[in-house]
C-alpha cells in the first residue's frame, strides 16, 4: 500500500549496458593493437642462408632421379664469405645465424634514440636459462654467440658478424 509520507525507494539503474560498452571497446583496442604490432614488427622466421653440403645435395638429386649433375670433387676457388647480419627478433645460433662475434652496425643511440636497446642470449627459446643480457643506451655492444644458443634483440638495429 502506498503511503505518501514515505516515497518509494529510488529505482536503481542497471549498469549492464555500461559494462557491455566497456568490454566491446577493450576488445576493439586489443584487435587494433595486435594488427599494429603485426604490421610493424619484423618476422622472426628468417632464412638462415645455410646450404646443405655438396654430398647431401648430390644424394638428394640421385634419390629424386634428377638430371642435375653432382658437383665436382675439385676444390672450388675460395669465395669471400658474406658477413651475416640480423635485426630485431628471436634467433637460433647454428640454424638462423652462424656462431661468432656480433656487433651493431651503428651506435645504438643513432638507431633507437633515447629508448636504447636490449639483447638476451639463452639456452632455450623461452629465455628461462639466460647466459647473458644487456640493456644499452649508447655505444655498440659486442656479443659472442655459441652454437645452440637462442638470441633475441630489440631496438639495437642491425647486428653484423665480425
Amino acid at each position: 500500500m502506498y503511503n505518501p509520507q514515505y516515497p518509494p525507494p529510488p529505482r536503481r539503474k542497471s549498469n549492464v549496458w555500461a559494462f557491455i560498452g566497456i568490454g566491446v571497446a577493450l576488445l576493439l583496442l586489443c584487435i587494433i593493437g595486435s594488427l599494429i604490432i603485426g604490421i610493424f614488427s619484423p618476422s622472426t622466421t628468417k632464412d638462415s642462408g645455410l646450404q646443405a653440403p655438396a654430398s647431401e645435395a648430390a644424394e638428394a638429386a640421385r634419390e629424386l632421379g634428377s638430371a642435375v649433375p653432382a658437383r665436382s670433387s675439385a676444390p672450388a676457388a675460395p669465395k669471400a664469405a658474406a658477413k651475416k647480419t640480423i635485426g630485431d627478433g628471436l634467433w637460433k645460433v647454428g640454424r638462423d645465424l652462424p656462431p661468432g662475434k656480433y656487433i651493431p652496425t651503428k651506435n645504438v643511440k643513432e638507431v633507437s634514440g633515447v629508448m636504447g636497446c636490449y639483447w638476451v642470449k639463452a639456452s632455450d627459446a623461452e629465455m628461462s636459462d639466460v647466459a647473458g643480457s644487456g640493456m644499452v643506451e649508447n655505444g655498440r655492444p659486442e656479443i659472442t654467440l655459441s652454437k645452440g644458443q637462442w638470441f633475441t634483440t630489440n631496438g639495437c638495429g642491425t647486428w653484423q658478424e665480425q
